[in-house]
């Protein structure tokens, strides 16, 4: 019985040495009863499905403008750049020659067209170049047409 008693006694003890309490849990907030007074109830829209993508067959792209008529070379003259000596193997002595400070002037004629051809002196070394030119013809005769003649009544000289 002793035994009992020291088991007894045992338990009192522990019971000074239990953990606290827990803290008391606030109350729960009262739902009122009468549905009016819920908040509306927010419901998501579904998400609308996508309609196929149809995709349009290419366009062919607009035929391009057709280019233009070219009378001379892209380039220009075949004698603009030459030095002096060149320019008068490739058109011959010209019908006459002009002073036109800093440069000169040489004129050729052929049938219906004139050309005068502006050389001037390289600052380098004096020697005179083929840098611009004027054609004055007959009956809008463009200046590749007036160089062309030229060229072909160079060649049959």
């Amino acid at each position: 019985m002793l035994a009992w008693a020291a088991a007894v006694a045992g338990l009192a003890a522990c019971d000074h040495f239990a953990p606290e309490s827990p803290p008391a849990v606030p109350p729960l907030p009262v739902v009122s009863e009468h549905p009016a007074a819920d908040p509306p109830v927010v419901r998501a829209q579904p998400t609308p499905r996508r309609a196929a993508v149809r995709r349009r067959p290419p366009v062919a792209a607009p035929a391009p403008a057709p280019a233009p008529v070219v009378t001379e070379e892209p380039s220009g003259p075949p004698f603009i750049g030459l030095s002096e000596h060149d320019t008068g193997r490739l058109l011959g002595p010209p019908l006459s020659e002009e002073p036109d400070p800093p440069g000169k002037v040489w004129r050729y004629g052929g049938t219906g067209c004139q050309l005068d051809v502006y050389l001037f002196p390289n600052v380098r070394n004096g020697d005179y170049h083929a840098l611009d030119y004027t054609v004055r013809g007959d009956g809008g005769v463009t200046s590749g047409q007036c160089l062309g003649r030229l060229l072909a009544e160079r060649r049959q000289r």
